[in-house]
């Protein structure tokens, strides 16, 4: 009887690792400490759901402000993960225009810090040509961002003037570069050297950002300003409004603590300047759903064909090094990190320890 009790809890034990993956959860806010590896059930696949094997996900600025500032049980998506790619594994029933084996990436409400994740169908985008699979991952939420900025609040046009605040980062890079291809003139902020060196290997004049900066920025254009400022963190404000131009526009993607930021509100009626800000998260998914049709009908031709690249940081972690991953962002905001799953959940030479 012992002999049969410890037969059936083990092939148990086995049934639930089959059918289960690894995830990256966090139980409280905190330090990046907080994140750690568990075993959670395999999502069940809704009727307009894809299945997708995850190859990658990435660190975001949106996954390092949950961890840190907000309660996981806050109503949004229990893990984190605002991004990934990999290889579609099952379709729903209502699916049409995704197969399995598909290559694909997918912006998602939250849970890419998973080995499988289950999405809506119209999330998902096909890998661009050119895109190694695992750096497709770094895809779908920044260049959602970009777009949703620069072409529908932005309205930026030919012959603009625009100022991109942290050009290296995660969002600057793609502003930047999305900025040249439709013929502006663009000029970058970041601080460390070989940011600024990165951003100047992109066609863009990058300003050191020091106490000096506005000044610098007025300087260079003649004390006309720029048409428009992309800032995906919201720091500076009063200054980045009296360096537009007349008509000009500032756009926040993400926001620190604004609450108690002062403002000349003489500004916006002597220049007629406009202040516009955006939690692309939070935006109805109607919305979502037309900005993932634009930029696959204007922005993937361009990864396609080289005129736009994406920077991935060199190192990946795996799901175990989570909280080093999100340790190297905070020391390089911005940067493309990506987060590898560290096993199949169907990995037959690490059964063998389930049974002893």
């Amino acid at each position: 009887m012992i002999l049969i009790n410890l037969v059936v809890r083990n092939i148990i034990k086995v049934f639930e690792f089959v059918f289960s993956r690894n995830v990256v959860s966090f139980d409280e806010r905190g330090e990046a400490d907080v994140l750690k590896v568990e075993r959670r059930a395999i999502p069940t696949l809704k009727n307009d759901q894809v299945l997708i094997k995850v190859a990658a996900t990435t660190v975001t600025t949106l996954d390092v402000n949950r961890r840190k500032f907000l309660n996981p049980n806050d109503g949004l998506h229990k893990l984190l993960g605002m991004e990934c790619s990999g290889e579609i594994v099952d379709v729903g029933s209502s699916v049409r225009g995704h197969c399995v084996h598909d290559k694909v990436c997918a912006l998602l409400e939250g849970g890419g810090y998973a080995e499988y994740v289950a999405v809506e169908s119209w999330r998902v985008l096909p890998i661009p040509n050119g895109i190694r699979l695992d750096e497709a991952a770094t895809l779908p939420y920044a260049t959602s961002v970009v777009w949703h900025a620069l072409f529908k609040v932005g309205k930026l046009k030919d012959g603009c003037s625009i100022l991109v605040h942290a050009g290296a980062g995660e969002l600057g890079q793609l502003a930047i570069q999305l900025a040249l291809l439709h013929g502006c003139t663009v000029f970058a902020s970041e601080t460390l050297t070989g940011e600024r060196q990165f951003c100047k290997a992109l066609g863009v004049d990058c300003i050191r950002h020091d106490e000096h900066f506005f000044d610098s920025m007025l300087e260079k254009t003649e004390g006309r300003g720029v048409d428009l400022i992309f800032d995906g963190m919201g720091f500076n404000v009063p200054h980045n409004l009296k360096i537009l131009s007349r008509g000009g526009m500032l756009i926040i993607t993400s926001f620190c603590d604004v609450r108690n930021v002062p403002l000349d509100l003489g500004l916006f009626e002597k220049k007629q300047i406009k202040l516009s800000g955006f939690v692309f998260h939070y935006m109805p998914d109607e919305e979502k759903k037309k900005i993932i049709e634009e930029i696959f009908t204007h922005v993937w031709p361009s990864f396609e064909s080289g005129k736009l690249v994406q920077k991935v940081n060199k190192r990946r972690y795996t799901f175990s090094e989570a909280p080093e991953a999100h340790a190297t962002w905070q020391t390089h905001p911005g940067d493309r990190i990506l987060l590898i799953p560290t096993m199949s959940p169907f990995n037959k030479r690490k059964m063998w320890w389930w049974w002893f």
